[in-house]
């Protein structure tokens, strides 16, 4: 399985798959090391709370959302590595191109925290 990781900071948008692109209908791991001015953020990442994945494009892939809501398969508190396994069932399908998203971490005390990322997807030639 390929594992593509990226280092998600609040200020600037980070993509997985660059530069070529995450093979559609493929299994993947996507890795996310969650900062805050760059560095990790102790108070935000140990309150844990849950962490989701959303990816989609209104004008790619007819409009579906690639992933919604995806929670994680492994999210590593003390180091804020998020991890979600994609299975070539939910990748199948996908239109090449590059979808923005967000990661969403609700922590325990209910407020929200966003990390801007995008996903970049190429066809399969076989």
């Amino acid at each position: 399985m390929l594992t593509y990781r990226i280092r998600a900071g609040t200020s600037e948008r980070r993509a997985w798959g660059q530069p070529h692109g995450v093979p559609e209908g493929s299994d993947f791991k996507l890795e996310a090391v969650l900062t805050q001015n760059g560095t990790l953020d102790t108070a935000t990442i140990n309150a844990a709370g849950t962490v989701v994945l959303t990816v989609s494009d209104s004008v790619l892939n007819s409009g579906v959302a690639l992933l919604t809501d995806e929670a994680t398969d492994s999210f590593t508190t003390d180091t804020g590595l998020a991890e979600w396994a994609i299975t070539d069932t939910q990748s199948n399908g996908w239109a090449s191109g590059t979808y923005n998203g967000d990661i969403k971490l609700t922590d325990t005390s209910g407020l929200v925290h966003y990390w801007p990322v995008s996903l970049k997807v190429r066809d399969v030639r076989d």
